[in-house]
């Protein structure tokens, strides 16, 4: 038994109904046929059974199409649920990565650049990214010297021994501040 392809694109279980109502369709219309020995479309009551049934047909298929448009505007729903708890998720994640290390790993600190980029950008404030390689000093040692040096907003990153600073609401005068007291604090 050779079943039937989908070429509609509706969801199997729409396409099954579908089909189940055009069988239905094809045996009132072969009943009425062999009932009047004529042709359905023939007869007066044919033609308004056969009206009927096309009306009926109709419905069906803006009942399917609404029922496929709702499913579509709940999955974009859910789809913008989702992208907005993988959001805060990942805000969870630059909280708690940030809490317990003075010095982020490369990925979590990229995460928070580009929101801190983005936020900058939407609301006007400077911000200055500063990347200082720092071979002779331990991550331990550059976080103690940015707590001494920074304030509690601004932010460090490591990518092997390339140190990233992430200043917020920093200006090019606050940066050249910045990085004199680093200076001073690394001489130390």
């Amino acid at each position: 038994m050779s079943e039937k392809k989908n070429p509609s694109g509706y969801p199997k279980e729409l396409f099954a109904a579908i089909m189940v109502w055009q069988a239905v369709l094809l045996v009132l219309f072969v009943l009425l046929w062999a009932r009047y020995s004529v042709h359905p479309l023939l007869t007066i009551t044919g033609t308004l059974v056969t009206l009927i049934l096309m009306l009926m047909s109709l419905i069906m298929h803006r009942t399917v199409s609404n029922i496929l448009q709702e499913l579509g505007d709940q999955i974009s729903t859910r789809d913008l649920q989702l992208k907005e708890a993988l959001a805060r998720l990942d805000e969870l994640y630059l909280l708690v990565s940030t809490s317990h290390a003075d010095v982020l790993p490369r990925k979590p600190f990229l995460r928070l650049m580009k929101r801190e980029l983005g936020r900058a950008g939407r609301i006007g404030t400077p911000l200055t990214v500063l990347a200082i390689r720092l071979r002779s000093i331990n991550a331990e040692g550059i976080g103690r010297v940015l707590r001494m040096t920074g304030r509690s907003t601004d932010y460090v990153g490591r990518d092997g021994d390339v140190f990233y600073f992430l200043l917020l609401d920093t200006d090019r005068e606050g940066a050249e501040v910045f990085i004199s007291r680093l200076a001073g604090r690394l001489a130390e």
